[in-house]
């Protein structure tokens, strides 16, 4: 393989790679059926039959009793927990201001291609235009996506130009107070080219999932929730299931701990085709009931993929380890 084609099949890889590792840790399914206020059921009986919209998931017994049927939030409670229980329930302030940084280091390999470790660092800052009983409404702009030290000046200059569109740019998310994402707009400015969208979309539908969504009824401290769902994200899908157990709580804040796995189904990114793949993840969330992202999170994201690309195939595996850091404004 010459060396023209490995800095190709990097760059495409890569590209892919970083929305994959966000995705991996987002529970969120694309359909955004969600009880629009969870804080309603905070009286109600926590082994009550399920909504219509969620009627059609499957029983199981649970280690507390239940029935293990998803609820409104479209969650499905596996233990409730001991000790006080109430509505995991976000409540913004209008006007609130943060700032978030993502740090990434992704460590590849694949036989055939020298695939150095890539760090990369994304800062977003965020405000809530407006809150209300079923949802609120958070914009998030792109201050920067940075390619840290220690990458090959080819591959460097594949990256940034592809990254650099994203800065400046505003994306407008609706959430419910369970956390669950019901929409989301994005703005770009009428002279962007077609790859800004594109590279948009991929990013935007994976950050979707940094925050949490919880479940609609009351739980305490060892709590355990799951989901199941279809993640979209570079083209592809990834067919996720994702268990939280609530290690911490004081009323406030969290602390979660997050086990998930999933298949990428094959799709195309544009510049390669994702074949085959799967994913597991591990981490901790640490988070306030007033922010939509986590305060301080830890995760790692190990793929196994398939990607062709300039008429190459190579299976490429993949260790990211991600960390998030919120701080108000």
């Amino acid at each position: 393989m010459n060396s023209r084609t490995g800095v190709r099949l990097r760059a495409a890889g890569i590209a892919a790679l970083c929305a994959l590792a966000l995705a991996a840790c987002n529970d969120k399914s694309d359909d955004p059926k969600a009880d629009a206020d969870p804080t309603s059921a905070a009286t109600s009986d926590a082994t009550s039959a399920p909504s219509e919209a969620s009627s059609s998931t499957t029983s199981a017994t649970t280690d507390d009793g239940s029935d293990g049927t998803a609820g409104e939030s479209g969650v499905e409670v596996l233990d409730h927990g001991s000790g006080d229980q109430q509505v995991l329930a976000l409540h913004l302030t209008e006007g609130a201001r943060a700032t978030t940084s993502i740090e990434m280091t992704m460590t590849m390999s694949s036989k055939g291609l020298d695939l150095p470790t890539i760090p990369l660092t994304m800062t977003m800052s965020s405000e809530v235009l407006e809150v209300g009983d079923d949802r609120s409404t958070v914009r998030a702009t792109y201050d920067s996506v940075e390619v840290g030290d220690g990458v090959a000046p080819d591959l460097r200059a594949s990256l940034e130009p592809e990254f650099a569109i994203l800065k400046g740019i505003a994306i407008t998310f609706d959430y419910a107070p369970s956390g669950t994402l019901l929409d989301t707009r994005v703005a770009l400015p009428d002279d962007a080219p077609p790859s800004a969208q594109q590279l948009v979309d991929q990013i935007s539908n994976s950050l979707s999932g940094v925050g949490m969504t919880f479940p609609s009824e009351p739980v305490g401290v060892g709590a355990s929730w799951r989901s199941e769902s279809t993640v979209g994200s570079v083209a592809v899908n990834i067919d996720q299931t994702t268990t939280y157990t609530l290690e911490e709580f004081d009323g406030e804040n969290y602390r979660v701990s997050i086990e998930g796995s999933g298949e990428v189904q094959p799709g195309s990114t544009g510049a390669a085709t994702v074949t085959a793949g799967s994913v597991t993840t591990t981490g901790e969330i640490e988070g306030s009931l007033d922010q939509v992202v986590p305060l301080h999170g830890t995760t790692r994201a190990s793929t196994d993929m398939v990607i062709e690309a300039s008429g190459q195939k190579v299976r490429t595996t993949t260790d990211i380890d991600m960390t998030i850091t919120t701080t108000e404004n």
